[in-house]
């Protein structure tokens, strides 16, 4: 509905990205600023107007800020078991609650980072068809038949393989 009347305001806004900021779901935020939870959904998706694109950046600032915040208590909370003030288990469990919830409040700065590194000096191109056969080889074998199978397997032409082991 290009050009149609918003109920958003900037004031409204800034007032849920500071409930978010502080730890509380967008749904209570919402709730707190008096604005409907599917209201501010609306503002965050919307690709028009340059308020409302704002206002998706502004809540996604929120987040990381709530979950940097999380870090912080993080390091308070090891500091009372170190301390003697938290009991370990205890400190622990709510140590891995608030990492799992600072991981999903912001994938790219609290999540998991997984390597795509590969040490390989080249990329073979493979003839799939020969490798379709190897493979074929090694499973009757495996089931207990040592003959080679008969029939040619149908594959497609190419296959790039990056594996860093690839023959």
């Amino acid at each position: 509905m290009a050009g149609s009347k918003t109920s958003y305001t900037k004031k409204k806004g800034e007032t849920i990205c500071g409930y978010v900021a502080q730890g509380l779901p967008l749904t209570e935020a919402c709730k707190k600023a008096k604005v409907n939870y599917n209201t501010a959904n609306r503002w965050k998706w919307k690709d028009s107007p340059q308020f409302q694109r704002d206002f998706a950046d502004s809540l996604a600032r929120a987040w990381k800020d709530h979950a940097t915040a999380t870090l912080w208590e993080i390091a308070r909370i090891e500091q009372g078991i170190l301390d003697g003030e938290i009991e370990p288990r205890q400190g622990e469990k709510v140590i891995k609650s608030m990492q799992w919830r600072c991981e999903k409040m912001n994938r790219q700065l609290f999540g998991e980072k997984i390597d795509i590194n590969t040490t390989s000096k080249e990329i073979k191109v493979l003839d799939v068809t020969e490798r379709a056969a190897k493979l074929a080889s090694i499973m009757a074998r495996a089931d207990g038949n040592n003959e080679t199978p008969k029939k040619k397997l149908e594959t497609p032409p190419n296959v790039i393989d990056i594996s860093p082991n690839s023959e």
